[in-house]
């Protein structure tokens, strides 16, 4: 009986990196953001070099933006909320733990 083509060590790290990609979103799954009453938007950046940049945009800017869009019904007639979590931009696994 042939033997298929073999294959290439570049095509399987491929392969299995499409399937980590694929399965890394399964865990986001679990918790959507998306209700029947609300929409949950969360952000990070609060922390660390990025902070004052991070609070100008979201605290200032798209929370008062989510204000006046709630006060006007929400998004097809969800509130919005939004979650802040304070994460040191220089440690990537700070914002793995949020």
């Amino acid at each position: 009986m042939g033997e298929g083509a073999p294959v290439s060590p570049i095509a399987r790290a491929v392969l299995l990196c499409l399937l980590l990609v694929t399965l890394s979103g399964l865990p986001a799954a679990a918790q959507p953001g998306v209700g029947d009453t609300e929409i949950v938007l969360g952000s990070t950046s609060f922390a660390g070099p990025l902070a004052f940049t991070g609070e100008q945009i979201t605290k200032f800017g798209l929370d008062l933006y989510f204000r006046v869009v709630n006060e006007a019904g929400g998004i097809h007639g969800r509130k919005v909320r939004t979650v802040s979590y304070a994460a040191d931009s220089d440690m990537p696994q700070a914002a793995v733990a949020n």
